[in-house]
């Protein structure tokens, strides 16, 4: 039996190990191609990206939105895993825009509440 569960546990790892390189090659493929999109916008038009970087922590939370939408379909529900990603994820491509476009955090800071109650919304009708 223990045998059993270290052979299911060794196929698991070997079959995620590909999923997760996969996952990592598309994230950075993205930042990279929004990053050169934007600096070669900002070389032929009057657009001037001071917040490039910004765009990483954009990358960074669509990556968290992405993986609670693949954890839906998985689940055939929001799980409090998914439902945290999407939340968290919501949040932190929220504060990645805001950086990007130097928006006011101290206008938009209400937002930030907005996606925690979207959250506890999307709780809620899961839960039923």
């Amino acid at each position: 039996m223990a045998e059993e569960i270290q052979e299911l546990k060794e196929a698991e790892q070997t079959t995620a190990a590909p999923a997760r390189r996969e996952e990592s090659n598309w994230l950075w493929g993205g930042i990279l191609i929004l990053i050169g999109v934007a600096l070669l916008i900002s070389n032929f038009t009057q657009f001037r990206l001071d917040n490039w970087w910004a765009l990483i922590i954009v990358a960074l939370g669509g990556r968290n939105v992405w993986r609670a939408w693949q954890h839906y379909r998985a689940d055939a529900a929001w799980s409090g895993r998914a439902r945290s990603m999407l939340t968290w994820g919501g949040m932190i491509t929220l504060a990645g825009v805001i950086l990007f476009f130097d928006w006011d955090f101290g206008t938009l800071w209400p937002l930030f509440i907005i996606i925690i109650g979207l959250g506890s919304l999307v709780a809620a009708m899961s839960d039923r």
